[in-house]
């Protein structure tokens, strides 16, 4: 009796693991060339990896892939590089995809993946509003046309702000959502996150709360999780710095290639140059190489260089520093243009220079960027 038992507990076990169905997409594109090839991606938090390259046979692709179980991920295909229709691929879905020949595209078989491929159209749709705006803005700097200049900035400003708004709506409207994931790694720009702030933290907390139950297999939650502590703990290191007295600077603590937090206030005592910069200009990384002279020529009579660097992609951030063998001590938080260092010092643009004294008062001289200007100026100080 036993064996019988366990013999029909085999036959379930291995029913469940046939009856198990894989996931598979057909696409349809009529009036598209036979042969024609689409690139399949997969979504690896916020880029797309290529996984395979399809053919198009009778105006049809069908495809069958394994989809992790109750761990749903996002897939998108692209022809000519552009990419023409994006969806969500959980275990057992059957989806249609079909691509008129006017454009249009069409999304069906699973809610999930009609719900990201409509996120997906709309953002493609501001992000073309928000470049024509900054294109605008661009043109009337250019010009010299001030006003429209600021009317465009400002036009900016409530366009991002409309945005992000809107998708807080969606992640409260849509609270068990996997689609939850890309909307909240957004950007319009490499320098420009929708949701950037430290104080964002309660989002990536909220979806990552509710997606462990959800989804607990998800190959997502790992990121969601470092990203909510990460900003957890610079809302804290802010909370502490508002909290500090008062000093003639203000001071700035952040991470350096390493992880380790430099304080700017390590260097008080001796000439410091605050300087700020990106990894991602050429000209930039080229004045680095001046620094490096004057940084040789004063570190040992008392200068010290605290450079921040305004990069939202700290990878390439470090490499540069790694590549430039720069000596002085090099930081950044990853936040971009909404660094609060960037906030602290009043910065709209960098390179952007500042010169703290001895005493700890920061110079009227700013933004020298002239290499013997700023030799000259830095030997007249360390006397």
């Amino acid at each position: 009796m036993k064996k019988r038992l366990f013999l029909f507990l085999l036959m379930g076990i291995g029913l469940a693991a046939c009856s198990r169905q894989h996931a598979q997409f057909e696409l349809a594109a009529p009036g598209t060339p036979d042969g024609t090839e689409y690139v399949l991606a997969r979504l690896a938090i916020n880029q797309w990896v290529a996984v395979d390259t399809l053919q198009l046979q009778g105006g049809k692709i069908t495809y069958t892939f394994a989809a992790p179980h109750d761990a749903p991920e996002f897939y998108c295909l692209l022809k000519d590089q552009q990419r023409v229709a994006s969806f969500v691929v959980n275990e057992a879905d059957r989806l249609n995809i079909v691509l008129g020949q006017t454009g249009s595209v069409e999304v069906n078989g699973s809610e999930e993946a009609y719900l990201f491929h409509k996120q997906e159209k709309d953002f493609e749709a501001a992000q073309a509003s928000f470049e024509s705006l900054s294109l605008k803005m661009a043109q009337a700097s250019a010009s010299g046309n001030k006003a429209l200049q600021e009317k465009c900035q400002l036009d900016l400003g409530r366009f991002y702000v409309k945005y992000k708004q809107e998708s807080i709506r969606f992640l409260m409207k849509h609270p068990q959502s996997i689609v939850q994931v890309p909307t909240l790694y957004r950007r319009f720009s490499d320098e420009l996150p929708i949701f950037n702030e430290y104080r964002d933290a309660l989002y990536f907390g909220r979806v990552y709360d509710s997606l462990r139950i959800t989804y607990p297999k998800s190959t997502y939650l790992h990121a969601l999780k470092e990203e909510r502590d990460y900003r957890t703990a610079m809302l804290q290191l802010e909370k502490k710095l508002s909290q500090a007295k008062t000093a003639t600077y203000p001071d700035l603590s952040m991470p350096d290639r390493d992880g380790k937090i430099r304080n700017l206030s390590d260097a008080q005592g001796k000439l410091i140059l605050l300087s700020f910069w990106s990894a991602a200009d050429a000209n930039q990384k080229l004045f680095n190489n001046e620094l490096k002279a004057l940084y040789e020529k004063y570190h040992q009579r008392g200068l010290e260089i605290y450079q921040v660097a305004l990069n939202a992609d700290k990878t390439q951030w470090a490499q540069t520093v790694k590549e430039q063998q720069l000596p002085w001590i090099s930081v950044c938080d990853g936040m971009g243009a909404y660094s609060v260092a960037a906030a602290y010092y009043n910065v709209g643009s960098v390179p952007a220079m500042y010169l703290i004294d001895q005493a700890g008062n920061i110079r009227p001289e700013r933004n020298e960027f002239d290499p013997v200007a700023l030799d000259r100026l830095i030997g007249r100080l360390l006397r």
